[in-house]
């Protein structure tokens, strides 16, 4: 794949939040995790599921999660076909990740084996995955991924002192698609309430030759670029997204998104450039510091979010290479 990242905007990287869910931990493959604790509270209740009982519009590559009230290592997911279950560091929450994607538009039964009972829950998977039914519609196309919608998978902790800096929404457009690759370009929407509306004082990001073969579903991947504003810029150590487009094209589902943002780079977020200091306010939020993904010494600190909706709206996406002082 070829990428030819421009800058975009310190805001996009500082704008993706949503709601948090604690990380799983990885356990052993097969049918079912074993944890580590030794007794068992038979009064266990199981307290959410995801999918849910009767849900109807399942997103065809999501997870399941059990939710219990205490840790019962003899919990076991019974689904056909098989996949990898994990608990969380709690081991009150099984994930259980089947090993394809599931069909779309189909129903399914996923049973969950506990100390004190064996419930069953019987869901349909929506339209997502279906093939798209003209995909020559889509060149041009624009999205607006809503940064409010969602869920956070990491980074939750340290949602509101970014959110102070970034409250737009992301757009990207699709500005060519065949056989052979697929083209996106992204900018930063104008004003919260004006999503159709692009600001120009964000430089927009063009990437060329995506990976076209698993259409409805797209991922993109990007390491070591710099997002830019007029104002000033965020050099990232990784960034990535992926979601489903729906048949008729009219929106995205299933959108997810992973930035990796050295802790250097957060000096205004915090009002302090003192990378140690920042990470331990990162960490009392319940975040982690970590070694960037170049290997390097530096400290970088990862936010995602999943369950996020791209609705697609009329508007057309100007090439921004380097914002002016009148961009505004």
């Amino acid at each position: 794949m070829t990428t030819t990242p421009a800058p975009l905007a310190v805001a996009v990287a500082l704008g993706f939040f949503a709601c948090a869910p604690t990380i799983p931990k990885e356990a052993d493959s097969g049918p079912a995790a074993t944890s580590t604790t030794e007794t068992v509270d038979c009064d266990v209740i199981l307290e959410e599921t995801t999918p849910f009982d009767g849900q109807t519009d399942t997103y065809w590559r999501d997870p399941f999660t059990f939710s219990f009230s205490e840790p019962d290592p003899t919990a076991t997911v019974v689904f056909d076909p098989s996949g990898t279950a994990t608990w969380d560091d709690s081991e009150t929450t099984l994930t259980f990740t089947p090993a394809a994607p599931l069909a779309p538009n189909t129903d399914y039964t996923v049973g969950i084996d506990f100390c004190r009972s064996s419930p069953e829950l019987s869901f349909r998977t929506s339209e997502l995955g279906s093939p798209i039914t003209d995909p020559a519609s889509l060149v041009g196309r624009t999205y607006a991924v809503d940064l409010s919608a969602g869920r956070f998978v990491e980074g939750a902790g340290i949602a509101e002192p970014l959110s102070a800096f970034f409250n737009r929404s992301v757009l990207f457009q699709v500005t060519h698609l065949d056989a052979t690759g697929l083209d996106l370009r992204v900018a930063v929407s104008g004003t919260p309430t004006d999503p159709a509306g692009q600001d120009q004082c964000f430089a927009t990001i063009d990437m060329v030759d995506l990976d076209p073969s698993e259409a409805p579903f797209f991922a993109f991947d990007l390491d070591d670029f710099v997002l830019g504003a007029w104002e000033g810029s965020l050099a990232l150590a990784g960034f990535s997204m992926e979601g489903t487009v729906a048949p008729d094209g009219t929106y995205v589902g299933g959108v997810q998104y992973s930035v990796v943002v050295p802790v250097s780079q957060l000096g205004a977020v915090f009002g302090n450039d003192d990378v140690a200091e920042n990470c331990a306010l990162i960490e009392a939020q319940g975040e982690v510091c970590e070694t960037c993904p170049d290997f390097s010494d530096a400290a970088c600190v990862t936010i995602s979010a999943d369950r996020i909706t791209a609705l697609s709206l009329d508007a057309d996406l100007t090439e921004v290479v380097v914002p002016t002082p009148d961009c505004g």
